[in-house]
C-alpha cells in the first residue's frame, strides 16, 4: 500500500474516532464498516448504457440526490484535520507543502464513500509542535480563528448552562486532578447528590452528563448508538447498560492508541503474555 503499515494504522485511527463522533456526539447510528477505503482510481471506467438511460430518464431524482449530498456535507460537529511535525517531513518548503497536501488528499479521499464523511471540514492545517518556522504564529492564529468560527456555527452555541451543571463539571475536574479518569455512574450519583440537591434526581444528572458527552468533554458509554440519549430528560430512566463515564476522552484515546500500537508491533514471543492480559 502507498500509505505503509504505520500510516494505515493512523488512517484507521482517524476513521475510528470520526465514526465514534458520528455515532455518539452527532447521534447517528454506528457505521457497519469503519475501515478506510483505498483512494478512488484515476482510471476512467466505461459507463453502462442502461445506467445512462436511467439517469437521462430521471433528472428529478438526480436533483434530489444533489440536494441530499449538499445537506450531507454539513454534518455537525465539523472536524478539522491538523497535521503536526510538519517541518520534519522535508527541509525545502515547496516540496514539504506538496507532500503535506498529498497526505491530506489521501486521507480525504479515503472518506469519499463513508456515511461520516460530512464531518470533515473542507480546510486542513499543518504545523509543527517543536520546530517553529516563520509562518508558525500565523498558522496557529488561523487555527484558533477557524475553531472559534466553527464553534459559533454549532447548533448549541449560546445555550445557557445551569449553575449546577457547572458545579458538576468542577467535581469531575477534581476527579481528574486526583488521577481518576473514569467513574461508575451510580457512585458518581452518590457523590454529587450529597453536594448538589438538584442531582438527587437521576434524570437531572443524566441531562447534565448527556450535555457534556455531546460537548466532547466526557465519554459516556451509555450514549453510544443510543438514540434515547438525545430525548427529553423525562423519557430516560435511571437504568444503565454500562454505567461507565470516561472523564478524560484524551486519556482514553491515548490508551486505545497505545494498545493498537502495541498490537501492531507485537512479536510472536509476546502472544502468551497477551492472552494473560500482560502488556509491557
Amino acid at each position: 500500500s502507498e500509505f505503509g503499515n504505520q500510516s494505515l494504522n493512523i488512517l484507521r485511527s482517524i476513521h475510528l474516532w470520526i465514526s465514534l463522533i458520528h455515532s455518539t456526539i452527532a447521534g447517528f447510528p454506528i457505521p457497519i464498516e469503519v475501515s478506510p477505503s483505498p483512494p478512488p482510481s484515476s482510471t476512467s471506467t466505461a459507463v453502462n448504457e442502461t445506467d445512462h438511460e436511467q439517469s437521462a430518464e430521471s433528472p428529478k431524482s438526480e436533483e434530489k440526490q444533489s440536494r441530499e449530498s449538499k445537506t450531507f456535507e454539513l454534518l455537525q460537529p465539523q472536524i478539522v484535520l491538523v497535521g503536526t511535525h510538519r517541518n520534519s517531513i522535508h527541509a525545502e518548503p515547496i516540496t514539504r507543502n506538496q507532500i503535506v497536501k498529498e497526505v491530506f488528499d489521501k486521507i480525504r479521499s479515503s472518506f469519499h464513500d463513508k456515511s461520516y464523511a460530512g464531518h470533515l471540514f473542507e480546510k486542513h492545517i499543518a504545523l509543527d509542535c517543536k520546530e517553529m518556522s516563520f509562518d508558525e504564529p500565523d498558522l496557529v492564529q488561523n487555527l484558533r480563528q477557524l475553531i472559534e468560527t466553527l464553534i459559533y456555527e454549532e447548533k448549541k452555541a449560546g445555550f445557557s448552562i445551569p449553575l449546577c451543571w457547572i458545579q458538576l463539571e468542577q467535581i469531575l475536574e477534581k476527579f481528574k486532578q486526583r488521577g481518576i479518569y473514569f467513574v461508575d455512574v451510580y457512585q458518581l450519583h452518590e457523590v454529587v447528590s450529597s453536594q448538589i440537591d438538584t442531582f438527587q434526581s437521576s434524570e437531572n444528572l443524566n441531562s447534565a452528563l448527556y450535555f457534556y458527552h455531546n460537548q466532547g468533554k466526557i465519554f459516556y458509554l451509555d450514549c453510544v448508538n443510543n438514540q434515547s440519549a438525545f430525548s427529553p430528560a423525562n423519557d430516560r430512566h435511571a437504568t444503565y447498560e454500562l454505567g461507565i463515564i470516561i472523564l478524560d476522552p484524551n486519556w482514553f484515546i491515548g490508551c486505545i492508541y497505545n494498545l493498537c500500537s502495541y498490537l501492531c508491533s507485537m512479536k510472536n514471543d509476546d502472544d502468551d503474555n497477551l492472552f494473560l492480559g500482560i502488556i509491557r
